[in-house]
């Protein structure tokens, strides 16, 4: 009796082991990116594909417009469009366990870290979501938003509409610290932090600058014709973005920059337009969006240039790519399904044993 006990315990424990493992980690050349796509009835919802598989998978599925995916750790925060008014939802990147986080934002990209989730609301102020409640910030009208590495400080910049200065600030997610940092005369936009935490990067009057937080200079690192977007490379060493090609305005390209300004490099020369950048966290690869033959997919290639492949055809527009690595969830379920079965079967035995 003893010995069946002790096996039985023994199964327990290895099917325990082994379900605390799983979903696990495919090598790290596999990643999923998760995306938006508009189908032929113009209803937007969430996909991911696997790359370099190809496999595609729905996340959302609702006949309604679904989409700016940001992802915080395996789970995917997003809009609802007008239900009656925006919405924000959390999902996890297998569809299931759907949930509200906030009703009445705006229909701005939110930001997330692994502590929280950064919005606004209607009137453009700033909310920060952590612990299942949602915390004000900001009440000036914040116009972009972004988490530190570490999640322990939160850029931001806001409009003054009597000096018309856009500034940008920090402050701490229980809205302590609130830190004055830069400010311009003309729109400060999609701020975002260096991966060291040391510097953080603004768009304005189409340049890009760094303002470097041990000094409290701002430094201009590239200018163009208009800067659509920019990513940070992994390592924080070089960034990537989109600006147009020509005074018509009729094409970007994707160019490359190292942090010191030095060494832009033009990474795209298609006569279409790409945009929407993700960096890959091993930092070999760029995925974006392009409107090559007259549509919208999402394409990747090498970090340093190359051969440019497609990875979606997903309806008629296809946008919002960011990069996840890849979870063997079929292969998950099935080892809990055959860890399950053992154990019914060692506790007949013990059962069988007993009577």
């Amino acid at each position: 009796m003893a010995r069946w006990t002790a096996a039985l315990f023994g199964l327990i424990l290895i099917v325990l082991t082994t379900s605390t493992a799983i979903p696990r980690r495919i090598e790290s050349a596999n990643y999923w990116i998760v995306y938006s796509a508009i189908d032929d009835n113009w209803h937007q919802n969430i996909y991911r594909v696997h790359v370099p598989s190809g496999t595609v998978r729905r996340v959302t599925s609702n006949n309604l417009e679904e989409g700016q995916p940001e992802l915080m750790g395996e789970d995917i925060i997003f809009h609802a469009f007008g239900r009656p008014t925006n919405s924000l939802y959390r999902v996890h990147l297998t569809g299931r366990q759907r949930k509200l986080i906030a009703s009445d934002v705006s229909t701005r990209t939110v930001a997330t870290s692994a502590q929280g989730i950064l919005f606004t609301d209607t009137d453009n102020r700033l909310i920060c979501y952590m612990n299942e409640r949602a915390k004000m910030l900001a009440y000036d009208r914040v116009n972009s938003f972004a988490w530190s590495p570490d999640s322990k400080w939160i850029a931001f910049t806001t409009i003054d509409d009597q000096s018309r200065k856009y500034r940008l600030f920090r402050i701490r997610p229980d809205g302590t610290q609130r830190e004055f940092l830069a400010d311009s005369n003309r729109i400060i936009w999609q701020t975002r932090w260096s991966p060291d935490g040391e510097r953080i990067a603004y768009i304005s009057n189409d340049v890009i600058y760094l303002y470097h937080l041990a000094t409290g200079d701002s430094t201009r690192l590239f200018g163009g014709l208009f800067i659509n977007d920019f990513t940070w490379s992994p390592d924080g060493q070089r960034v990537a973005f989109s600006t147009y090609h020509n005074a018509g305005y009729t094409q970007t390209d994707i160019y490359r920059v190292d942090i010191d300004g030095n060494n832009v490099v033009e990474l795209s020369t298609h006569p279409a337009s790409e945009y929407n950048l993700a960096w890959s966290p091993d930092g070999q690869w760029l995925a974006f969006s392009a409107d090559y033959n007259d549509s919208t997919f999402i394409y990747r290639m090498p970090a340093d240039g190359g051969d440019i492949e497609q990875l979606t055809d997903t309806g008629l527009l296809n946008f919002s790519p960011h990069w996840i690595p890849a979870t063997d969830y079929a292969l998950h379920r099935w080892l809990l399904l055959a860890g399950g079965l053992i154990l019914a079967g060692a506790g007949l035995i013990v059962l069988q044993r007993w009577l």
